[in-house]
């Protein structure tokens, strides 16, 4: 998996882009719009990959130290799971999928995180302002995935 490439992680299961991770943050209160507003316009670099940071494999390089300082940067600054500052620090890891190493997802399986209810539900009417977030400041068109509000309730 390293043979040309210095750092690689899996694929997540269960996100198709940086733009789901984003989301999940937002409906678990984790972040609120403005926070993804200034995400989206000064942190944003890969739309179309997603990182599961539960396995990582390394190779000593100067850009892997490089990776990794600035990963543990950008989380201490947001202080919230890794998945997001891996991606927002290095567009261009290897990634693998789980079937590449044997593992086999049955299904998704429920959030360890706590949720704020209060903070659901506010966030979750907020869902037209969070699409247009991305929109004016992308430039794309997003459609929020039902699969994750479904295993968020």
């Amino acid at each position: 998996m390293l043979q040309y490439k210095n750092y690689s992680t899996l694929v997540h299961p269960f996100r198709t882009c940086f733009l789901d991770e984003l989301y999940d943050w937002f409906i678990l209160g984790l972040i609120n719009l403005q926070q993804v507003e200034n995400i989206t316009k000064k942190f944003y670099k890969n739309i179309k990959k997603s990182y599961l940071c539960c396995v990582l494999i390394r190779k000593y390089s100067n850009e892997t130290v490089r990776t990794n300082s600035s990963w543990w940067k950008t989380f201490l600054k947001f202080n919230i799971r890794d998945q997001l500052p891996l991606i927002l620090v290095n567009k261009n890891i290897n990634t693998f999928t789980t079937q590449q190493i044997c593992l086999n997802h049955r299904e998704r399986s429920p959030s360890s995180y706590m949720i704020n209810k209060e903070l659901f539900l506010k966030n979750f009417n907020l869902n037209h302002f969070f699409t247009q977030t991305i929109e004016r400041n992308l430039k794309v068109k997003y459609t929020i995935p039902n699969d994750i509000i479904k295993n968020r309730l």
